[in-house]
């Protein structure tokens, strides 16, 4: 990679490297598991003749993809902070993690992060518990004569047992859609699936359709229904619901507002009807939740 501050810390395949410049050129792009977030402009991977976009404030995660390079997207400054994790560090994490916690080894026992099997993607670098890591880290490349003596080996541990604990959700989401048997068609399934997850995270407030949320992600409703609840353990409306009552439960933290009020917020049609989805959630009528956590912090 060409930029102003290539950094490689390790001997082996873990490494950084920041590139802050106009004209973005990587081949051998994915050696190992690989991050590569895009702070500013826009980059694109080929991989397997495949066009891979990632804008700002998006992340590509992949695992050992061959020949496979990065270019510049769009015209101007291109900021890209590219990380590679060994399958030995990947190890060691997995190892302290099943000590600390009893979990988590059969992630990497499964050859979770070799290809073909991790589930590459592109994502919100901002929906991942190693975004902070990642933000500190971000901010103190870029400074002038930076001091970069934390990244250390521990540090690449435990970065990796961050992303162990993040990916093991999805991990376990294709390991749910085990009806299909190929690899390939559970990826491209769970693709869909968060697509739809994703449409109703943005428009849950309205109460969508479920036919509509199929309809986005190129499903069937009854096989978007049933993979659903396959992938990720809930029903669409029952997932739906619920995020709409976690909102009413903020909105009630306001005593200005009436239950009424509340409920058309929500996507509710009456008080009724949302006194009576608050009650089979939380046992309790929202009059006497609120009242309750008011005793408890009073």
């Amino acid at each position: 990679m060409h930029g102003n501050l290539p950094i490689t810390i390790r001997s082996n395949d873990d490494g950084i490297q920041f590139f802050d410049g106009p004209d973005y050129a990587e081949s051998d792009a994915f050696p190992s598991f690989s991050l590569k977030t895009v702070l500013a402009g826009r980059v694109a991977y080929l991989v397997d003749a495949r066009q891979i976009t990632v804008g700002a404030g998006y992340t590509y995660l992949t695992c050992g993809e061959p020949c496979a390079n990065g270019m510049s997207k769009t015209a101007g400054k291109v900021k890209v902070l590219s990380i590679n994790i060994s399958n030995e560090t990947f190890s060691k994490a997995a190892d302290l993690l099943h000590k600390e916690t009893g979990r988590y080894q059969d992630i990497f026992l499964n050859d979770y992060f070799c290809s073909p099997n991790f589930f590459d993607r592109v994502a919100r670098t901002n929906n991942h518990n190693w975004n902070t890591r990642l933000a500190v880290l971000s901010e103190k490349i870029q400074r002038n004569n930076p001091d970069l003596g934390f990244i250390t080996e521990k540090w690449f541990i435990e970065l990796a047992k961050e992303i162990i604990v993040s990916e093991s959700e999805y991990f376990n989401m294709l390991s749910n859609l085990d009806s299909l048997k190929k690899l390939t068609a559970r990826k491209e399934i769970l693709s869909r699936l968060l697509e739809g997850r994703s449409y109703i995270d943005e428009h849950y407030l309205r109460n969508p359709y479920i036919s509509e949320v199929a309809a986005h992600c190129c499903l069937s409703l009854f096989y978007f229904y049933r993979a659903f609840r396959q992938a990720f353990g809930v029903t669409p409306y029952n997932y739906c619901l619920r995020k709409r009552l976690v909102y009413a439960l903020q909105l009630m933290a306001n005593d200005e507002m009436s239950y009424t009020d509340i409920a058309l917020r929500c996507g509710f049609p009456d008080n009724f009807t949302f006194s009576k989805a608050f009650k089979r959630e939380y046992a309790h009528s929202p009059s006497k939740y609120s009242a309750h956590l008011k005793l408890l912090y009073s």
